[in-house]
């Protein structure tokens, strides 16, 4: 049983501590989980956009005008060209 500042007891879920222990640790596991839903965003994000850079470099799209479509840098362009698609594991 723990005491809370406002006098009430309870079960902390964790073991010994305070419910305000509890309440920080919902915090940051709420902002890791939303951190690492946002990661994969944007994973998905620039896996499409590399795509989409190389299907029209492929279909003879001017690289001046992918730079400023794309909004990239000259290396980040040619990086994006020369990228492989992501080796995912089988059986997903």
């Amino acid at each position: 049983m723990t005491q809370t500042a406002n006098g009430l007891r309870g079960h902390h879920p964790n073991g010994p501590g305070t419910f305000a222990d509890g309440e920080h640790l919902s915090a940051v596991w709420r902002s890791s989980s939303y951190l690492e839903s946002i990661q994969w965003e944007l994973d998905a994000a620039h896996e499409s956009l590399r795509e989409a850079v190389q299907q029209a470099a492929s279909s003879g799209v001017d690289h001046g005008a992918l730079l400023q479509a794309a909004n990239m840098t000259s290396q980040e362009l040619e990086a994006a060209l020369l990228d492989a698609p992501p080796a995912w594991p089988t059986g997903f």
